[in-house]
């Protein structure tokens, strides 16, 4: 069955590809974390533009980028949309619903606004780090940083073996069309309900004595909880100098911000 693929661009070989996943983790995080403090949209945006023309100098589709920001921005569409009508200020404009009467103010339009390009650059540049950078390696870089093993073995994990559980529910539902099972209506409807159950109750069964036989094989196999790749990290001048310019572009995109650009 067809899914689609993470390290599908990681395996590249350009210049952004080859940087030390450490730094390119440290310097990404970082940056998100000055972007987010910025209160200047211009700036917001140019930062998301930014991280645009960096995905594209790694040679990754447009197509693709666009792609995999439509299954994220919706998530933070609802807060979006209310913005304008939960903070005070000068009207804009009026929503008549029948029952009540909206009131958008121009300083919730602008913190919507906002919300839109910090939503919108921390995205890209999740997107840059995880495209040019292989999941085994982005994980040992998370370990060296001393990030808590528990957390990236429950992330591996997760990622590894959610299409095997995918997998088996598409087996499922075409196991249950193969049986003539025709839902009701609406999903209200008893018998519906009922089968909906029994396919839940099912899936988790599968999925617990599935994970029971694959942590077993993993312990025959030696493994003990640690990040192994064949790939040791070093620390080249290319990584400093991304390091440096990177992290000063943060500082800079601050400074603008602070002195109203």
């Amino acid at each position: 069955m067809k899914h689609f693929h993470l390290d599908e661009f990681a395996q590249m070989d350009t210049f952004f590809h080859r940087i030390d996943p450490r730094a390119k983790t440290v310097t990404t995080l970082v940056f998100i974390f000055l972007a987010a403090g910025v209160k200047t949209p211009a700036l917001l945006f140019a930062t998301a533009f930014f991280w645009i023309l960096l995905l594209i100098f790694a040679q990754i589709p447009l197509s693709y980028i666009f792609s995999r920001i439509t299954w994220v921005i919706p998530f933070a569409g609802i807060m979006i949309l209310f913005f304008p009508f939960i903070k005070p200020g000068e009207t804009l404009f009026h929503v008549n619903l029948w029952v009540v009467t909206l009131t958008a103010t121009k300083e919730g339009a602008r913190e919507a606004v906002m919300l839109f390009g910090r939503v919108l650059a921390s995205i890209l540049a999740v997107l840059f780090l995880t495209l040019t950078t292989r999941f085994n390696y982005l994980l040992k870089a998370l370990a060296e940083l001393r990030v808590p093993a528990v957390f990236l073995q429950l992330l591996e994990f997760t990622v590894r073996y959610i299409f095997v559980a995918l997998d088996e529910l598409k087996r499922m539902r075409r196991a249950r069309k193969a049986r003539a099972f025709v839902a009701g209506k609406n999903i209200w409807h008893l018998h519906t309900l009922r089968t909906l159950g029994q396919l839940v109750g099912s899936l988790f069964i599968r999925a617990y004595e599935r994970g029971e036989r694959v942590y077993l094989v993993m312990l025959s196999r030696g493994y003990t909880g640690k990040m192994k790749t064949l790939h040791d990290f070093r620390m080249m001048p290319k990584d400093f100098i991304w390091t440096v310019l990177l992290l000063g572009a943060g500082i800079v995109l601050v400074i603008l911000d602070r002195r109203g650009l």
